[in-house]
C-alpha cells in the first residue's frame, strides 16, 4: 500500500511540475513514456495542441514503441468524436506511417478517411513488397489481391467524383487526394492490363514455353508496374509477343498494351525478328511478318517499309541450321517484301546476285544495279560484274 501511494504521489508530483513548467511536447513525452496513449490523445484535444508536438510527442513515440496499430485504432475512434481537431492532423500522421514503412495502419487510416487514391497507391506498394520470382507467382491470388483492391479504390474515387456536390467541401474533403476522371480511368486500365498480362505470361511459364526462360532480358521480371519502366516495356513486349505458340494471340495482347501504354514498337519488332531467326522458328517468323504486313490492326504502327526492312533483317540473321531444316524460308520471306529496293537488298543478302541484277534491270534502276555490281565485285563474280558494267555504261550520264 505504501509503495502504491508513493508511486501515485510521485506521478502526481511529476504531473504538477510538468503542468506548471513543462511544454506540450514534454507532457506528451511523459504520457507516452508511461504508455498513457489514450490520455495523450485526450490531452491533445483538450489543449488544442499543434501538429508538431503531436508528431514528435505522440506519433513518433508510438511508432518507435511498436504501438502504431493501437494508435490508429484510437485515432479512428477519436475521428468520430473530434473530427474537426484530428482531420487536419491526418496528412502528417499518414506521412510518419509511410516513412516508417507501416503500410497496414497507414492503409487503415486512408480507408477510414475515404482517401481512395492514396489507399490505391498503398495497395500498389504492398504488391511490390510481396515480391515474386516468376510470372506464375505473380499470377497467384495472393499477389493479385492488393492490385484488385487498388482497382476497387480507384473505382470508388471515380464514383465519389460523380457524386460530389459542387457546394460540398470542408477541411476533410480538401485533404483527400482527387484525380481527374481521365487519369483515374487510365490507372484502372493500366492495373487491369497488368493483371491480364501477368496471367497470360503465368500460363506460358507453367506450360514451360521456351521464350520465358531463354530470352535475355534487361530486367528479371518485367511488368507494367516495374520501376525501371523504359527497359521493362521492351522486355515485356518481347515476352508477350513470343510466349504464345500462336503469334496472333501474342500480337492481340501486345496491341492492347500498345493502345494504353505506348511501346517502343521499332525496338520490340527488331529484337523479336532477330530472336525468331536465331531460334530457328521459321513458321513463327513468317507468320509475324505476314501479320504486320497485311493486318493494320496488328501492325503496332509499323509502316510497310519498316516491315520490309525487318524481313531483310530476318534474312541476314537466318542460321545455317534454319536454312537446312526449312530450305524455302528465304523465298517465303522474300514474298513478304513489297519494295523493289528491299527485294534487291534481300537477294543480295542471300547471295542470289543474278536474281538481284535481273530485278534491278527490270526496274531500270541505276542505283540498284550499281549495288549488285559492287557486291558481285566484292564476291569475285567477274561475269556478273562485267554484265552490270556494260548495262551501266549503256546509260546516258546524269
Amino acid at each position: 500500500q505504501l509503495r502504491r501511494f508513493c508511486q501515485f504521489d510521485l506521478e502526481s508530483e511529476c504531473q504538477y511540475y510538468l503542468q506548471r513548467y513543462g511544454t506540450y511536447l514534454s507532457r506528451l513525452n511523459f504520457l507516452m513514456r508511461h504508455k498513457r496513449l489514450e490520455s495523450a490523445l485526450a490531452f491533445c484535444v483538450e489543449h488544442s495542441v499543434s501538429i508538431e508536438p503531436i508528431v514528435e510527442g505522440l506519433v513518433n513515440p508510438a511508432i518507435q514503441s511498436g504501438n502504431a496499430e493501437v494508435l490508429v485504432l484510437l485515432l479512428e475512434r477519436a475521428l468520430d468524436q473530434q473530427p474537426d481537431f484530428w482531420q487536419p492532423c491526418l496528412p502528417r500522421i499518414c506521412g510518419c506511417l509511410d516513412r516508417a514503412g507501416l503500410f497496414q495502419p497507414l492503409y487503415q487510416l486512408q480507408c477510414r478517411t475515404g482517401d481512395h487514391v492514396r489507399a490505391a497507391m498503398t495497395c500498389v506498394h504492398e504488391f511490390h513488397l510481396r515480391g515474386a520470382t516468376s510470372y506464375a507467382q505473380l499470377a497467384a491470388a495472393s499477389r493479385k489481391e492488393p492490385l484488385e483492391r487498388a482497382i476497387g479504390h480507384l473505382r470508388q474515387a471515380m464514383k465519389s467524383l460523380t457524386q460530389q456536390d459542387p457546394a460540398a467541401g470542408g477541411p476533410e474533403a480538401a485533404r483527400i487526394l482527387r484525380l481527374p476522371e481521365k487519369e483515374l480511368r487510365s490507372l484502372i486500365r493500366c492495373l487491369q492490363l497488368h493483371l491480364d498480362v501477368v496471367a497470360y505470361l503465368g500460363k506460358a511459364a507453367i506450360a514451360d514455353r521456351k521464350p520465358i526462360s531463354s530470352l535475355r532480358l534487361a530486367s528479371p521480371l518485367p511488368t507494367l508496374l516495374s520501376r525501371n519502366r523504359a527497359e521493362a516495356l521492351v522486355d515485356l513486349g518481347l515476352l508477350v509477343l513470343l510466349s504464345s505458340p500462336v503469334i496472333a494471340d501474342g500480337l492481340s495482347l501486345l496491341m492492347r498494351l500498345h493502345s494504353d501504354v505506348p511501346l517502343p514498337a521499332d525496338r520490340i519488332a527488331d529484337l523479336s525478328v532477330r530472336y525468331l531467326a536465331k531460334d530457328c522458328r521459321a513458321d513463327a517468323l513468317c507468320e509475324l511478318l505476314a501479320c504486320w504486313a497485311s493486318e493494320p490492326r496488328l501492325s503496332l504502327g509499323l509502316s510497310r517499309d519498316q516491315v520490309d526492312s525487318l524481313a531483310v533483317t530476318a534474312m541476314r540473321k537466318l542460321t545455317p541450321e534454319l536454312q537446312q531444316t526449312n530450305p524455302s524460308i528465304s523465298e517465303d520471306l522474300l514474298k513478304l517484301i513489297s519494295s523493289v529496293a528491299k527485294r534487291v537488298e534481300a537477294l543480295i543478302v542471300t547471295g542470289k546476285l543474278k536474281k538481284a541484277y535481273l530485278l534491278a534491270v527490270s526496274c531500270n534502276n541505276l542505283e540498284l544495279v550499281t549495288q549488285v555490281r559492287d557486291e558481285a565485285a566484292r564476291r569475285g563474280q567477274a561475269p556478273l560484274r562485267d554484265m552490270a558494267d556494260k548495262w551501266i555504261a549503256s546509260k546516258p550520264p546524269g
